[in-house]
């Protein structure tokens, strides 16, 4: 039969061990999700960079046309293609500006989700030193006690050899 100190000791050493696969996942799925973060922020990055390129290259498309109206006599078919040229510009950023919106809402969940991440990453890392310092701290006293119950049965035994002579 197993002594109950060493099943605790035994108990005790699983705990751990789970205990650290346990913070190990969590730091594996914080740093997973840190690369999801700077992928995110990239796409941010290059998606306002898309806005202000197209914006820039649009006001200069629209000087462009409107200056070849100025110099010449104007027909309705020019204003209209001037027209239907200004609404295919307008909806490319339109466009553009849309899809950085909703790569910065991506990111912003990308990190709030990180933050939790890191939230449970330090809850766990508490919890592994804590049961860290508690074994350290028990399993001496555990071996106390059982080389004080050692002396008690050794005690009694010998008591009893002594009686019996």
């Amino acid at each position: 039969m197993k002594r109950p100190d060493t099943l605790q000791k035994r108990n005790l050493e699983k705990l751990l061990v789970l205990r650290r696969a346990r913070l190990q996942r969590a730091q594996g799925a914080l740093a997973r999700q840190h690369g999801e973060c700077e992928t995110a922020r990239a796409k941010v990055s290059l998606a306002t960079a898309q806005v202000v390129e197209h914006r820039d290259w649009q006001q200069e498309r629209e000087r462009v046309l409107l200056g070849e109206l100025v110099g010449c006599e104007v027909t309705v078919n020019a204003i209209e293609r001037v027209r239907a040229t200004f609404a295919v510009l307008d909806e490319k950023q339109d466009n553009l500006e849309r899809a950085a919106r909703q790569a910065d809402q991506t990111m912003q969940a990308a990190l709030e989700l990180k933050q939790t991440l890191a939230v449970d990453r330090d809850r766990r890392r508490r919890e592994q030193d804590k049961i860290v310092s508690l074994a350290t701290h028990s399993l001496p006293a555990a071996r106390r006690r059982t080389e004080l119950l050692a002396e008690v049965e050794q005690e009694e035994r010998f008591r009893g050899n002594s009686n019996r002579s």
